[in-house]
């Protein structure tokens, strides 16, 4: 993935919390977090090869948000790993419920998820048109 000049926040349309890898760590499973100024919580969308898909690239680390494994699996959690450009790193923005948008796993075609609610963990689900799976960019 290119370096990007502009990083965002990428807050949950549901629960009004953003992404965040809170420990910076590789393979680190990301989260819902109340949305603050930090680093772990800024994101770049850079673009991949195919169009309205992208690499969320965290500015502290560096990393891309990935499905861990690049499984297929419903409910496999999302992680942020090194960028290689494999299809679990690349993510579909399609339009979402409650004016926000969806993020579809280009390697599963499968959602950008909360597995519960505020603070939880993110997860990759079938899509459902759920404001749960809405994410609006600030």
């Amino acid at each position: 993935a290119a370096a990007a000049a502009s990083y965002v926040q990428i807050m949950n349309v549901e629960y009004k919390q953003c992404i965040d890898a809170p420990n910076g760590k590789l393979n680190e499973v990301l989260q819902l977090a109340r949305c603050n100024s930090s680093d772990t919580q800024k994101w770049a969308l850079v673009t991949a090869s195919s169009p309205q898909t992208y690499y969320l690239v965290n500015k502290r680390t560096g990393y891309c948000a990935e499905v861990n494994n690049g499984t297929s699996r419903p409910g496999e959690l999302v992680d942020q790993w090194q960028c290689n450009g494999t299809p679990a790193e690349q993510w579909t923005q399609g339009v979402g419920a409650g004016g926000g948008s969806t993020y579809t796993n280009v390697g599963s075609n499968l959602c950008l998820d909360t597995v519960s609610g505020p603070g939880s963990q993110l997860m990759q689900w079938p899509c459902e048109g759920t404001t749960v799976q809405s994410w609006s960019v600030k």
